[in-house]
C-alpha cells in the first residue's frame, strides 16, 4: 500500500511505473470536460489510448460512487440507481466540496488514480467493461488536468491493488434493468459491504461547500421583548401589541359567565 500516501502528481507517477514501466506520461492545457480532453489530443501528436470520463455521486446514505466508463458510454442515473437497490432516491453528483475533502482533488481532475488517499477507501468504484476489453492503453488524470498517462487495464487493476481498494468492480452499464423478485438489485451487494462518509458530514448545501455555516433564518417582528408570560408566544408576523390584546380578550371572554341562549317564538 506504498501508493496510499502519494500526494503529488509526480509521487503517483513513479508509483505507476513502478507496476507499469511503459507508462506514458503526456502534458496538454487544462481540461474540465471530455470533449475539452479530446479537442486537446487532436493533431499528430496525440497519444494512442482511450479516454476514460469520471463521475462521483453521492446517494442519500451519505455513499459514494465513482463511475469509470468510456468516453462514448451512456450513465444513466435512473437504471443505475435501480440496480444499487436505491428505487427512486437517485444519487446525484457529488458537489466539488467532497470531491476535495474525500479525493483531495479539483474539478476536473477526477479518475481512479485518486482513489490512493486514505479517505477514499470506502467509494464504491464501478467500471465499464469496455474499458476492461479494451487493448488499448486508457488514459487518466493523475491527480492533475493537465496531464494524463496511459495505463493499460491490468495496470489499473494493479494499481488498485496495491493500495487496497478492494470495492472496485467491472460492471456492463445497461440501457434497462428491471428489479424484482426474481431479479434482485445486482449491484446491491457492493453498495451493502461498503462504508458510508455519514462521519465525515459531506454537506451539500451552497453555505457548506464553501465552508461557512448555513444562513440563519431571520426571526419575525415578535421577539422576546413583549411582556407577559401567560399562553403561547405571539406568532412569526404578530407585533406585541396586537398579541397582548388577545390575551386581554381571551381572558375576559373566559372569566364571562356562560349564559344559555334562548329560543323565541314566531
Amino acid at each position: 500500500m506504498a501508493c496510499a500516501m502519494a500526494k503529488t502528481c509526480e509521487d503517483l507517477i513513479e508509483e505507476l511505473r513502478g507496476i507499469e514501466a511503459d507508462v506514458a506520461v503526456y502534458e496538454h492545457p487544462e481540461v474540465l470536460t471530455i470533449e475539452a480532453w479530446n479537442a486537446a489530443f487532436r493533431g499528430k501528436d496525440a497519444p494512442t489510448g482511450i479516454l476514460a470520463k469520471n463521475l462521483l455521486l453521492k446517494d442519500k446514505n451519505n455513499k459514494l460512487y465513482l463511475i469509470v466508463a468510456l468516453a462514448s458510454t451512456k450513465i444513466d442515473v435512473k437504471v443505475l440507481s435501480v440496480r444499487l437497490g436505491l428505487g427512486k432516491k437517485q444519487p446525484r453528483m457529488a458537489s466539488p466540496q467532497v470531491l476535495d475533502r474525500v479525493l483531495q482533488v479539483p474539478k476536473g481532475c477526477l479518475s481512479p488514480l485518486a482513489l490512493c488517499r486514505p479517505q477514499a477507501r470506502d467509494v464504491v468504484c464501478l467500471i465499464d467493461a469496455k474499458l476492461a476489453s479494451a487493448d488499448e492503453k486508457i488514459l487518466f488524470h493523475p491527480l492533475r488536468n493537465d496531464r494524463s498517462v496511459g495505463l493499460s487495464f491490468s495496470g489499473l487493476q494493479a494499481y488498485l491493488a496495491s493500495i487496497g481498494h478492494t470495492n472496485a468492480h467491472v460492471v456492463e452499464f445497461v440501457a434497462e434493468y428491471k428489479a424484482g423478485k426474481d431479479n434482485p438489485p445486482d449491484l446491491k451487494p457492493f453498495v451493502d459491504i461498503a462504508g458510508d462518509f455519514a462521519a465525515m458530514a459531506l454537506d451539500d448545501a451552497p453555505g457548506a461547500q464553501q465552508g461557512k455555516p448555513a444562513p440563519k433564518k431571520k426571526a419575525g417582528k415578535a421577539g422576546g421583548s413583549c411582556r407577559g408570560g401567560q399562553g403561547a408566544r405571539p406568532s412569526r408576523g404578530m407585533t406585541c401589541t396586537r398579541w397582548w390584546r388577545r390575551l386581554r380578550f381571551l381572558g375576559r371572554s373566559s372569566s364571562a359567565p356562560i349564559r344559555p341562549r334562548t329560543s323565541s317564538s314566531s
